[in-house]
Parts: structure tokens; C-alpha cells; sequence
């Protein structure tokens, strides 16, 4: 360390003060772009966040919901005939905040699948979808009832998307419901699409893996029919009304 005698004439005390300001002066510079460059390493934390396995995503069976939320919509995913019959995408729907009791239309099975989506890391999700993988089988009729048959149709169906706060205490569920005429089964895969804060694009993520995981049937919806393809036999094809004689 510099240090000054008491001997040390007032002249030379100036010179060596000047010195050393100049030395701390030019050191700045220097001092700055080392910080800088230190902070540049380190990460941002909302772009270094590890998105996989920070969600959970279990499902399972259970009587279909009474009520709506008190808070909040109450998403349901209605799986109906797949094309040429029903929609491309068959669509979801949602119960209002404080909906209060739901009525249920004649022939709803009265067990659905309800799906929640917790997140574990630090930060909130947004517009958080899972591919849920869809299988139509036919009705099979047995000696006791109606089973599963063979396959008439498959298609990747995407989850209502969510808003999902930190932790469990804001996990949030939606209810899969078979509104069709044919038997359904529910495949999970193992990622989701998300979005993080202050951004518009979706970014694909891993989930969880389950501790167990089965697929997942619903029985159809019984009073449901068939919609007529072809015109019933016999029935008249459709003409054009007669022209009408012009007036003269």
C-alpha cells in the first residue's frame, strides 16, 4: 500500500496523490467492462428457466361435475363423432363463474375423466394444452350389454388451454366428457405446449411422468343415434319447385 512519512515534504505528497488518482482513473474503464461482462454471464432468469418436467398432468375417473366454479370458468372437453360426421376438431366448452347447479342432457354418462395440471416450477404458465390422444371404437353388443370393438377412428384432441399459477394450491382441471355415439379411450403423451410471461409463442415442453398410467375409456352417450349418411329407402329425391309461367 502507498503510505506517506511525516517527513515527506507537501510537494512530493501531491505528486505521489496525483499519481494514484490517475492510476484509479485509468483503472475505471477497465473496472466497468469487466463488470459488464460478468453480468452478461450471468442468466436471465425467465430465459433460463427449465420448462421440462416442471408439470404434472394426472387423470382419472369420476363422477361428472354438479356444480360450476365460484372463481372461475369450468372447462369441459366434449369428444363427439369423429369426421366425416362431427367437426375437424371437436371443441370444449366451459361453465360460467357461479354457474351454479348444472343440468346434464338426457343419455350424458354420468362418468367422465377429470385431468389436472399442477406446475412446480417458479414462475406461471400460460395457455397450457396437452395432445390428448383420442380412439373411437365401435359399439360391440354382448350377451350382457355393449363393449369396446374395433377401432373406427383416431386423432391427437388438444386440451382446453389453461392459465397455471406456482404450487398446488393453484393446480388447475378440466372434465372429459364422451358426448358420442361410440366408445372413446384417452392417451396421454408426455409433453405440453406452454407459454411463459411477456411472450406469444408457444413452446413445447415435457411432463412429469405419471407414477402410473393406464388408458382411459368412456362409455358412449345412450341416447345418442347415428347421423343418417345416406336418404332412408324409398325416400323421394329432392326436386327443384316447378317453374312458374311467366306473366304477361
Amino acid at each position: 500500500m502507498w503510505a506517506f512519512s511525516t517527513d515527506t515534504s507537501w510537494p512530493l505528497r501531491s505528486l505521489a496523490g496525483a499519481l494514484i488518482g490517475a492510476l484509479l482513473l485509468g483503472a475505471l474503464p477497465a473496472l466497468w467492462q469487466w463488470a459488464r461482462e460478468k453480468e452478461r454471464a450471468i442468466p436471465n432468469d425467465s430465459a433460463s428457466v427449465t420448462l421440462d418436467n416442471k408439470i404434472s398432468f394426472n387423470c382419472y375417473h369420476g363422477p361428472r361435475p354438479t356444480h360450476g366454479r365460484e372463481d372461475r370458468p369450468l372447462y369441459m372437453l366434449q369428444i363427439i363423432e369423429p369426421p366425416p360426421v362431427g367437426p375437424e376438431y371437436p371443441g370444449y366448452t366451459s361453465a360460467p363463474p357461479g354457474l351454479g347447479e348444472m343440468k346434464w342432457g338426457e343419455g350424458m354418462p354420468e362418468w367422465v375423466i377429470r385431468c389436472t395440471l399442477t406446475n412446480y416450477a417458479d414462475i406461471p404458465f400460460f395457455g397450457v394444452s396437452v395432445p390428448l390422444k383420442t380412439i373411437w371404437r365401435e359399439v360391440e353388443k354382448i350377451e350382457n350389454g355393449t363393449r369396446a370393438g374395433n377401432i373406427i377412428a383416431s386423432r391427437a384432441i388438444n386440451s382446453p388451454p389453461l392459465d397455471i399459477g406456482t404450487g398446488s394450491r393453484n393446480e388447475e382441471y378440466f372434465y372429459i366428457i364422451n358426448n358420442s355415439i361410440y366408445y372413446i379411450s384417452i392417451e396421454v403423451p408426455d409433453t405440453a405446449s406452454v407459454r411463459q410471461a411477456g411472450s406469444d409463442q408457444a413452446k413445447n415442453t415435457k411432463l412429469i411422468p405419471p407414477s402410473m398410467w393406464m388408458p382411459m375409456s368412456l362409455q358412449p352417450n345412450s341416447h345418442r343415434k347415428p347421423a343418417p349418411t345416406n336418404p332412408p329407402a324409398g325416400a323421394p329425391p329432392s326436386q327443384a319447385p316447378p317453374e312458374q309461367p311467366e306473366k304477361k
